[in-house]
């Protein structure tokens, strides 16, 4: 989620570690979501984060000065939700409060808070589904008419509805969809499968800390690809396009093209499915640590279903966050396969050749690999496309 925070901020303009920026939250210090993404705005950003507003089952807690960091980190420390912020710890602002959501005017004020405090980023980590719909997204506008919030990051699953997302976004609002900021937790998942095939549970507990640190460098890297992509494509379509939309075409899109590809990899024979190309493959879907250490079980241990599966993802995900959402988005489904075989034997070639230039004494040789590092294996693809017969 922070992640995708990050690439929302610097959309806004907005520098985290030199600018000063608010935040609102749902979901409570005692959360998983909301209690995790406080301890990384700390982290990360420290007294540059301002937390404004937070909103959970017990009640509630704004400060327009930004609530005081130590004791939101003691909440979280102490899995205490935001009622047990200390009044004591508010700034001297007189809107500043914190309520115990035990009466209808307080849960009332509670509820609320969501849509009426102000702040450069909301991130829902908790509430109901749909909290926001299509009766009250107008309640998230200030009253001049635009959102309480310049962007939103969907740490929650459905606190908005669709039809209350593409209002808001009418109204200016940049949004960053669930199913795109939080898709992690489910990626995480596939690196504990993975190392539950491979090893046995007393080898995984010596490489556990190495391997948790290097699960997470992934993740990290995967959903900046995504962040990062869908953002290119907002630009790159004039903004006519917003993100949520963009989103759902980029996830239709990628499982499209994993569903080709792993149907076309069925009817491969055993052989064939450990060619070294894919053998490669899975050694760098995998941590680090696990190639190294168990390399050889990496390649016999994992059943052939799984192999199939992790190969087609990992294809889809890499070609359409590297190349774009447009590559591949229109291909008739043969064309698709075809193309993604292409641009898998280019990759090869294109890694000899940055080698050949990098041993070189070309004077712009720097320049030479960065325009093959960025599109060298779409444009090796294409060459090789026109070589063959055309695509249907």
């Amino acid at each position: 989620v922070n992640v995708f925070l990050d690439n929302m901020l610097h959309e806004l303009g907005i520098d985290p570690t030199r600018e000063s920026f608010s935040v609102k939250i749902t979901g409570g210090p005692d959360g998983d979501v909301a209690g995790n993404e406080l301890k990384i705005l700390h982290r990360e950003y420290g007294e540059n984060a301002k937390v404004v507003a937070i909103g959970d089952g017990f009640g509630a807690a704004y400060d327009p000065q930004g609530l005081n960091w130590n004791e939101l980190l003691r909440l979280v420390r102490e899995g205490l939700p935001i009622s047990h912020f200390s009044k004591e710890c508010l700034s001297q602002d007189p809107k500043a409060f914190v309520i115990l959501a035990d009466n209808p005017e307080r849960i009332k004020i509670r509820n609320n808070l969501y849509a009426r405090a102000v702040a450069d980023i909301f991130i829902p980590a908790g509430g109901r589904p749909y909290t926001v719909n299509a009766d009250n997204w107008k309640n998230f506008l200030q009253p001049d008419g635009s959102p309480s919030a310049r962007a939103v990051v969907e740490g929650a699953n459905i606190f908005f509805t669709d039809e209350a997302r593409e209002r808001l976004q009418e109204k200016g609002l940049l949004m960053f969809k669930d199913s795109s900021a939080n898709k992690c937790g489910v990626i995480c998942s596939s690196f504990e499968i993975l190392a539950a095939l491979v090893i046995k549970p007393e080898e995984f507990i010596k490489i556990k800390k190495v391997y948790v640190g290097q699960v997470l460098e992934k993740l990290r890297a995967k959903a900046n690809a995504e962040a990062s992509l869908l953002l290119r494509e907002y630009h790159e379509r004039g903004r006519r396009t917003n993100l949520v939309q963009l989103s759902k075409i980029l996830s239709a899109v990628i499982n499209r093209v994993t569903d080709l590809v792993s149907e076309n990899l069925q009817g491969l024979s055993e052989e064939e499915m450990h060619n070294p190309v894919y053998d490669q493959m899975i050694r760098a879907y995998a941590p680090a640590i696990l190639s190294e250490k168990f390399g050889d079980l990496l390649q016999t241990q994992i059943p052939r279903s799984y192999r199939l599966a992790l190969i087609s993802a990992d294809i889809a995900a890499r070609l359409v966050y590297k190349e774009g959402i447009s590559w591949l988005e229109h291909l008739p489904d043969q064309a698709v396969v075809e193309t993604v075989h292409f641009y898998l034997r280019q990759e090869h070639h294109l890694h000899e050749l940055m080698r050949q230039v990098d041993g070189s004494k070309l004077a712009n040789k720097d320049e030479v690999l960065d325009i093959l590092r960025i599109s060298g294996a779409r444009t090796l693809t294409q060459l090789a496309r026109i070589k063959n017969k055309p695509l249907q």
